[in-house]
């Protein structure tokens, strides 16, 4: 019984995990795609918002197409949604050297190919690997 309690409580979660927390469980796709997403934290730690253009982000768009910047270079690829789970794939990019952003843009894509998950909660979107938080981002 113990385990059916437990089980009910972690569908209950992860149901709420693709829920629009500000829309009342709103469309969680349609806010995926609808915005370009500036990445706050990696592996738990701030990024440095004065980077400015070189911050990185992501935008998802019809056709299950990915692109955005990793702190340097620009990428593109691929993605699936399907409840709470998402995942990147045939990603590539640019081949430009950052010397101060390469530390960064390394951890973020690897961050993306590790993504297996997502929570959106009002602007904040959060890519998880099992229940491992690896980035924060806000709408832009």
């Amino acid at each position: 019984m113990r385990h059916l309690m437990a089980l009910a409580v972690a569908l209950t979660l992860m149901a709420g995990t693709c829920k629009d927390g500000d829309k009342g469980g709103g469309d969680a796709l349609a806010k995926l795609m609808g915005s370009k997403w500036l990445l706050q934290t990696l592996n738990g730690q701030p990024i440095d918002q004065s980077l400015g253009e070189r911050t990185p982000y992501l935008q998802l768009a019809d056709g299950n197409k990915v692109n955005g910047n990793s702190g340097c270079n620009q990428f593109f690829g691929s993605y699936t949604v399907e409840g709470s789970t998402l995942k990147f794939a045939e990603m590539g990019a640019t081949k430009m050297y950052c010397h101060d952003t390469m530390e960064l843009e390394g951890k973020f894509t690897a961050a993306l190919h590790a993504t297996d998950g997502f929570g959106i909660d009002g602007d904040v979107l959060r890519l998880m690997q099992g229940d491992r938080e690896l980035a924060v981002l806000r709408a832009q």
